[in-house]
């Protein structure tokens, strides 16, 4: 036995050894491809770290990664990869994703510089704290379908500069000083455009006019107040705003609409299409009507935004919502029927609210509902009896909420399994017999309810940290031996349910 443990042994370490041989030996296949110039160039190769390569240029350190299709350049502050003492690639090499890091922007076009280390880009180029502004020429000869600018210092960016990109698809620009004449070049092939920081005042029609393939638009703003109008692209169908804007953008083909840091909910332009809007640290609140002209959406989120109370027709043009979640909005009271409408509901998120009770008939219309989120309210046992409710549930969150025990009085039995438990009848939450997730931390309980093991038994994760539980069932297990008199028995006892995870 200890002979078959010992080559056991064996072979795992020789199985680790071939593994790091493996990849010392593609380290060293790697660094075969990429040579120093001859003499008098003043490159030296230091050291290789699996695919990371590490090389003096002249006295400073660059870093090189290069595995496959990826390669990125890491240079010191501010200086470029361009001179002739850079280790190059001994024959052609095509990568699909090329990052350069802290280098400065070259003196000629990046596709010659990049020629010169034997370098071609198929797809991606990103430049990360690129050192210098981006002139025309420098985009002259490339082929990329995407391109990510992300500056930490500001990068001035020439009017005519991305005009020379084609066949580009995918544009990120971060922190680049981008003047309105350059947005109005912005090439008509784009996909998809990603603005932040960059320190813009307004989207002009004309401009967006022009991007007549865009299907998604991100702009990170804090400077753009004027909603742009979205009907000048219809081919957009997602669209994300971090910015003070004075309302909603949206057109009658945008689907999806997501929004932080607005000061106005009111919704500008079309929203036939939408299906799912999520709106975030709003200046206001929603008023009536505010959703009835959106009548496919089938998710809403509205969070962190003060909303004292709900419009009781918030989602009654929307028949097909599938999930509400309004949480972190200070709410006190909803509306007895503001789901009468939404048959179809299967998500409900009030949490991180200040709500004391629920209406009774709340749920009473919601036959599909799956999930309900109710954590860190002010919710009593008597002020929750709605959400205990609905038989459908799958899944029941009410941490943070002072409910009290759960439990009703009872007596101890002991059944034929050996199982010693505190019977008592039915807790407040017997109807839930589909619940395979029920979470109770910092509810102020004491005790388990019985039924909760007896009943429940597709439920598979319990929750209870933070309570001030003394004792759980006891499992005994009796020495066998013929009993006088019949042990009570379980009418139907179904078999003992899955064990529960608590956590």
């Amino acid at each position: 036995m200890n002979e078959l443990k010992v080559r056991r042994g064996m072979t795992h370490m020789f199985s680790l050894v071939l593994v790091i041989c493996t990849m010392v030996i593609s380290a060293s296949t790697d660094f075969k491809a990429l040579k120093c110039p001859p003499s008098p160039a003043q490159c030296q190769y230091d050291v290789s770290v699996f695919d990371e390569h590490f090389y003096f240029v002249e006295d400073l350190k660059f870093v090189i990664v290069y595995r496959g299709t990826y390669l990125s350049f890491k240079c010191p502050e501010g200086v470029g990869f361009e001179s002739e003492s850079m280790p190059r690639f001994s024959s052609a090499v095509r990568v699909q994703l090329l990052v350069l890091t802290h280098c400065a922007v070259p003196a000629a076009s990046f596709a010659s510089a990049l020629a010169a280390l034997n370098v071609t880009v198929l797809d991606k180029l990103i430049l990360r704290e690129p050192r210098g502004d981006l002139r025309s020429f420098h985009m002259t000869g490339l082929g990329v379908s995407a391109l990510e600018v992300r500056a930490k210092e500001r990068v001035a960016l020439e009017e005519e500069a991305l005009g020379q990109l084609g066949a580009l698809a995918e544009l990120w620009l971060v922190g680049v000083a981008l003047p309105e004449a350059a947005l109005l070049r912005l090439p008509a092939s784009l996909l998809y455009l990603h603005i932040e920081s960059c320190n813009m005042t307004e989207f002009a029609t004309p401009a967006l006019r022009r991007l007549s393939s865009l299907v998604h638009l991100r702009l990170y703003e804090r400077t753009l107040t004027v909603a742009p109008d979205l009907s000048a692209v219809p081919s957009l169908r997602s669209v994300s705003f971090i910015a003070p804007l004075n309302g909603l953008p949206s057109s009658n083909t945008v689907k999806n609409l997501t929004s932080q840091n607005c000061n106005s909910l009111e919704i500008l332009g079309e929203c036939g299409a939408l299906s799912r809007l999520e709106v975030s640290g709003a200046g206001g609140a929603p008023g009536a009507g505010w959703l009835a002209r959106c009548p496919a959406l089938a998710e809403l989120v509205l969070s962190d935004t003060r909303v004292d109370a709900l419009p009781a027709d918030l989602v009654r043009a929307a028949p097909r919502l599938r999930r509400l979640a309004v949480r972190g909005c200070r709410l006190r009271h909803l509306p007895p029927d503001l789901l009468a409408h939404t048959r179809d509901l299967q998500e409900l998120d009030f949490s991180n609210n200040r709500l004391e009770t629920l209406p009774e008939q709340l749920l009473v219309s919601v036959r599909a509902l799956r999930s309900l989120e109710l954590s860190n309210n002010r919710l009593t046992l008597a002020g929750a009896r709605a959400a205990l409710a609905p038989t459908s549930l799958h899944r029941l969150v009410l941490d943070g909420n002072p409910l009290g025990d759960l439990c009703q009085a009872g007596s101890d039995a002991l059944y034929p399994d050996g199982l010693i438990e505190r019977v008592s009848g039915v807790s407040a939450l017997f109807e839930m017999r589909a619940l395979r997730t029920l979470s109770l931390a910092r509810t102020a309980l004491t005790r388990l309810c019985a039924d909760w093991r007896r009943d429940m038994r597709a439920l598979a994760r319990l929750d209870l940290r933070h309570n001030n539980i003394s004792a759980l069932q006891v499992h005994a297990r009796p020495r066998a031996q013929t009993p006088t008199h019949p042990a009570p028995t379980r009418p139907h006892a179904p078999p003992r349910p899955p064990t529960l995870t608590l956590t």
